[in-house]
């Protein structure tokens, strides 16, 4: 029995397991770094998508807008003369994606609005993003946007 006391008690080769458990610490640190890391830049890489899209989406609604807007174009002469006029432009591509776009027209409290509905979709990755913005059409600066 004194001599696996004395066995235990003596210090010679306790460098090796002492350079192991530290070596397998840092391991285990570096690791953990190396993994939150790549999860922040996938996350990165998501909101930027997602950034992306939504501008694709507005961008849309924007264009159809201006369209709309133009006084040579006519366009919502069409829905001021038909409330149940309908349009839209499908697929179109725009940038680094494609963007879906109708135009309707409502009745609110008696009133004739319109309705744009813009889809922005990234062809990368395939994040989609809607907004929705209407206006009065008698007040066509008046505008509303949702999501």
């Amino acid at each position: 029995m004194l001599k696996i006391y004395k066995v235990i008690k003596s210090k010679n080769g306790a460098s090796l397991p002492l350079v192991l458990i530290v070596f397998m610490v840092i391991t285990i640190l570096i690791a953990s770094v190396i993994y939150i890391n790549n999860t922040n830049i996938k996350q990165v890489k998501l909101q930027e998508d997602s950034m992306r899209a939504y501008y694709l989406a507005t961008s849309g609604a924007e264009l159809a807008y201006g369209a709309l807007m133009m006084d040579n174009a006519h366009l919502l002469d069409d829905f001021i003369n038909d409330p149940t006029h309908q349009m839209e432009e499908l697929n179109k591509p725009f940038g680094n994606g494609t963007i879906d776009v109708s135009v309707s027209s409502f009745t609110k409290d008696g009133e004739q609005w319109i309705r744009i509905l813009s889809i922005g979709r990234l062809g990368v990755s395939g994040v989609t993003h809607s907004t929705k913005m209407e206006f009065n059409i008698n007040n066509p600066t008046a505008i509303y946007r949702s999501k």
